[in-house]
């Protein structure tokens, strides 16, 4: 009697912790997402961690296991979304994010003028790109797009934007199913298209023009 007390007990601490941890998954979507901006402010504008202060979970965790269900939920849903067209909603943010990991580690003297990211909504790859430089490699297709002569001061590879798709198109992806954000590297601001990436890029949603 008392071993199958022991056994029924330890069946409902199990589903109790795994329904915790479900919940916590769900229930704490709001607070990790405001701690996840504080945290990305924080980086950008250089200031100390923890400095914008932390949001309380919604659903406090019974137990560690319940912790690492909620996280183990978490990274499913994120596997999901990533095949998603959800997940273009974070072109933006990864673009500021990866600018601003640039000012804070590049001296400014080779601080790029713009970042940009790619992401690939059939996959949720993401292909980062920055201006100054012309890749080694040019896909095909880039190759055939690039206009003769270029349509501005600058070399017609020299974009950010043209480095991050063509990144993309290297590793098979298509350009229609590209997502792409530019950015200007100090300020985090939206930066259009010039007139060549206006061609090399098209077909792409472009979300910063």
């Amino acid at each position: 009697g008392g071993q199958n007390l022991r056994a029924n007990n330890l069946h409902a601490e199990t589903w109790a912790t795994i329904g915790n941890g479900a919940l916590g998954a769900i229930g704490n979507i709001v607070p990790d997402m405001v701690n996840g901006t504080a945290s990305w402010l924080e980086r950008f504008t250089h200031a100390t961690s923890g400095a914008l202060g932390r949001m309380d979970p919604w659903v406090p965790a019974r137990n560690d296991v319940a912790k690492e269900v909620a996280g183990d939920l978490r990274g499913v849903a994120g596997g999901l979304l990533a095949m998603t067209p959800i997940k273009v909603s974070s072109a933006k943010f990864l673009a500021q994010e990866k600018a601003a990991e640039l000012v804070s580690t590049q001296s400014k003297s080779k601080l790029p003028r713009a970042t940009s990211v790619a992401i690939d909504r059939s996959t949720g790859a993401v292909y980062y790109g920055t201006s100054g430089s012309v890749p080694q490699v040019i896909a095909p297709e880039m190759l055939n797009r690039m206009p003769k002569p270029s349509l501005e001061r600058w070399q017609v590879a020299n974009c950010a934007e043209f480095n991050a798709c063509n990144a993309a198109l290297l590793n098979g992806a298509s350009m229609k199913n590209l997502t792409v954000h530019t950015v200007k590297t100090k300020t985090g601001e939206p930066f259009r298209r010039c007139a060549n990436c206006q061609i090399t890029t098209n077909g792409a949603r472009v979300t910063s023009d």
